[in-house]
């Protein structure tokens, strides 16, 4: 599985795109069994250093939510912190996905198999 972000400035306005994409068959097997991994792309973003901002809650599925991109902007003209908060948001999405995959990865299938019983 690969994370990309594609990150643009328009008219002074920061913008970012994180997707997903070449899933493993074993991943995506995993999905089938265990479901898709939802990943929250807002919240509350605070890199410890004063960077600060909450931007409104939505989950967004790991696999085929992200398929077609997650977009976030921030407007520079009316926040000198636009692109800092691009930056860590995009970063701190990537850090939550790769979160959700290894808590995907750790799931074991103590169920499926066969039982052959002779009498």
């Amino acid at each position: 599985m690969i994370v990309k972000r594609i990150r643009v400035l328009v008219n002074d306005v920061f913008k970012q795109t994180v997707y997903t994409a070449e899933w493993a068959q074993s991943d995506q097997d995993l999905m089938t069994k265990f479901g898709e991994p939802l990943v929250e792309v807002g919240g509350t973003f605070d890199n410890g250093s004063g960077l600060i901002f909450t931007l409104d809650p939505k989950q967004v599925k790991i696999m085929t939510g992200f398929a077609a991109g997650v977009l976030q902007t921030f407007n520079g003209a009316t926040d000198p912190q636009a692109e800092a908060k691009c930056l860590y948001w995009g970063t701190q999405v990537e850090a939550r996905i790769a979160t959700e995959v290894a808590n995907l990865r750790a799931n074991d299938d103590n169920f499926s198999g066969e039982t052959t019983t002779t009498y």
